[in-house]
């Protein structure tokens, strides 16, 4: 059985009623330096151009010897610039990437390790950030950006097992919330940073002469050869193959969690044959935003970096994965969320109600997970349609 992703460009098709599909679009950000040097100009600060293309996208799970019709072109169209009618499929633009599609062979799979709401930052002085704002009257004011954040939901539009993306063993229990681009990030886990993945960001540290660790795709020649200064956006098929993520791997509470330690490499590469190892994934984030680096150590709540629509986004939003292992192949394991953000404790002072509707259940949890061993701990698990903050559903 192959998934097979296939965007059609610039025109309208209909489905099987005849009715016409609703397309999104594919977006393309030349970064200020690709500019520059399109232009043959020696500047570094020219403005970032973004083009966009309309576009219909048709995500196929198809079984061998088997044909799919999926669309037909809507009637009376016409090529926009030379106004010539649209008549046949060789008239229009489409691509297509087909892979072999891999079951999740555990569903059940889940970790005891309970993770901080990505989007509230500890209220700690370490931690908090302070953001600087303008007022009407162009005074400066510093605002808690956490305390904003704490009371904020956010919804979860894929969850496990999503019919759209969430339905192989990468990405069967990974989680989506939506945000928009530049809303704060926080990491949910005390650990260790094993992968920062910027291709901008990689690009600037080239030509500055600083050779960039290699990101968590185990193959170097990804983006290697693209050196077109691109960032993409949206349902394009060939988005599938560039994104900006970050990758944790959680560590045990009694590790040196000093945010402003940067360790080696070799000193920060925590063993994977331990017996419970976890890693966290953001997917999406913002170009250019992670303030944290390969080897840093951070705590839970600590800011990382901020959310975005980089790679196959239909929109802005956070994907958050969790894997036992960093292997390119790895499948995902279930994690739950610390209800109130307190390191899970029943007792604290946030008012969290336990329910089957709610989704919220007390679980046992390890005691690297924020609790302390075999106490029970509130948490949560997002399902897709809700509207979630620290403390579970809204």
């Amino acid at each position: 059985t192959n998934i097979c992703f296939v965007t059609v460009y610039d025109v309208d098709v209909c489905g099987a009623d005849g009715s016409i599909l609703r397309s999104g679009i594919a977006a393309s950000t030349s970064s200020p330096t690709a500019v520059a040097a399109a232009a043959d100009t020696a500047t570094t600060n020219a403005n970032a151009t973004t083009k966009e293309r309309k576009c219909t996208t048709f995500i196929v799970l198809c079984p061998p010897r088997t044909f799919v019709h999926l669309c037909s072109l809507a009637p009376n169209q016409k090529i926009s610039q030379s106004q010539v009618p649209i008549t046949s499929w060789s008239q229009v633009e489409i691509e297509n990437d087909v892979q072999p599609w891999s079951a999740h062979l555990n569903v059940d799979d889940e970790h005891d390790y309970l993770l901080h709401f990505p989007f509230c930052g500890l209220k700690d002085d370490t931690f908090v950030e302070r953001e600087e704002q303008e007022d009407d009257d162009d005074n400066a004011i510093a605002t808690d950006a956490t305390a904003t954040a704490d009371m904020t939901y956010y919804q979860c539009t894929q969850s496990e097992q999503g019919q759209l993306t969430h339905f192989f063993h990468g990405n069967y229990h990974a989680i989506d919330f939506a945000c928009p681009v530049g809303t704060s990030l926080y990491s949910p886990v005390n650990g260790i940073v094993v992968d920062v993945r910027d291709k901008q960001q990689q690009q600037q540290h080239s030509e500055d002469g600083i050779k960039k660790k290699s990101s968590n795709s185990g193959n170097d020649d990804d983006d290697d050869d693209d050196d077109s200064g691109e960032e993409v956006s949206g349902i394009a098929a060939k988005n599938l193959f560039h994104w900006n993520s970050i990758m944790i791997q959680v560590v045990d509470d009694d590790h040196d969690d000093d945010e402003n330690e940067k360790e080696t490499t070799e000193t920060s590469s925590v063993d994977e044959t331990t017996n419970n190892p976890l890693y966290i994934e953001f997917v999406h984030i913002q170009t250019n935003s992670c303030i944290v680096q390969i080897g840093d150590a951070v705590q839970k709540g600590q800011l990382i970096c901020k959310s975005g629509s980089v790679g196959f986004s239909p929109e802005p939003h956070l994907h958050l994965a969790a894997y036992r292992s960093r292997g390119d192949d790895a499948a995902t394991v279930r994690v739950r969320f610390e209800c109130g953000g307190n390191g899970g404790d029943s007792s604290s002072d946030d008012a969290v109600v336990v329910g089957d509707d709610n989704g919220i259940q007390p679980v046992a949890v390890a005691g690297d997970g924020g609790t302390p061993n075999g106490k029970k701990a509130l948490s949560f698990l997002p399902v897709a349609g809700g509207w979630y903050n620290k403390n579970g559903i809204k």
